[in-house]
């Protein structure tokens, strides 16, 4: 009974690793990145150590059959992260096109044109990642016109919180959160860098993003991460476009009353939030 088990614990094992060894072919065929990641990597410890036992002949490293739980976990975890990233990069990223740039929603009208530089993939960013990065770079410059500034990267960059805190307000307006207004422009130390991060998950809450980032990674962020982060506020701030103002115009100590009627074209509950700003004439 033991054997019998043992044999279809096995060869559920072998079907699993093949179905992974699939995937993997299949994203490197689509450009996948994957050449550190074997399929047994993907497997559950003790799935792991059965089909290691079995095939120690087939590994090309013999000495990971040595593994120890902790080490295999971290090994497997970081796997898995790397495995869902291409993915996201190959079916997420990669639908951000020149085309689709040019057409995106709530570029300033003097946005400047697209250089070869930004339309060249090269040996570090794709295509993709660069579109993002001019985003960004418009975007900073619009809402900061005296002091417009070259983003390069998705790491040292963004640190300071100022390119994010300019995307949001690009879209949202200046006043989409005071928590923006309070960012330290210069940042020179470690607790600055840590304040202006606290402010920008502060604000992200403030219009209703939600985010799984904390205030450290932004502090001390990694490209791979912050790329997502980036493409997530690429796909989402268009929506925090205003489709229509209305204007309470009255003198002071006036009272203006107007009805607003809300429908929902659609069978699923919609959530609406309402901003309201008070703009005084000269």
């Amino acid at each position: 009974a033991n054997l019998t088990n043992v044999t279809k614990k096995l060869e559920r094992v072998q079907l699993l690793h093949k179905q992974y060894d699939d995937l993997i072919r299949t994203l490197k065929e689509n450009g996948g990145l994957l050449n550190t990641i074997r399929p047994e990597y993907l497997l559950k410890s003790y799935d792991y150590n059965l089909y290691s036992k079995t095939n120690a002949g087939n590994s090309i490293v013999p000495s990971m059959i040595k593994l120890s739980e902790n080490k295999f976990n971290y090994l497997s975890n970081d796997s898995w992260i790397t495995l869902i990233y291409q993915i996201l990069k190959i079916y997420y990223l990669n639908r951000l096109t020149p085309r689709v740039y040019r057409n995106t929603l709530g570029m300033p009208e003097n946005k400047p044109v697209l250089t070869d530089s930004f339309l060249e993939g090269s040996n570090f960013l794709n295509v993709s990642e660069n579109l993002l990065l001019k985003w960004l770079e418009t975007h900073y410059a619009h809402i900061r016109p005296a002091n417009p500034r070259t983003i390069k990267n998705f790491d040292e960059d963004l640190k300071d919180g100022h390119v994010i805190a300019a995307v949001i307000q690009s879209y949202v307006g200046p006043n989409a959160s005071r928590a923006l207004q309070q960012l330290r422009y210069s940042p020179q130390n470690k607790e600055d860098y840590a304040f202006n991060a606290e402010k920008i998950i502060t604000a992200l809450g403030d219009i209703g993003l939600v985010t799984q980032l904390t205030a450290r990674d932004i502090e001390s962020p990694r490209q791979r991460e912050m790329v997502i982060f980036v493409l997530y506020l690429y796909n989402n701030l268009p929506h925090y476009i205003p489709k229509e103002t209305v204007e309470f115009k009255c003198i002071l100590r006036d009272e203006v009353i107007k009805n607003i009627v809300l429908t929902n074209p659609s069978n699923k509950p919609i959530n609406y939030r309402v901003i309201y700003s008070v703009y005084e004439s000269p």
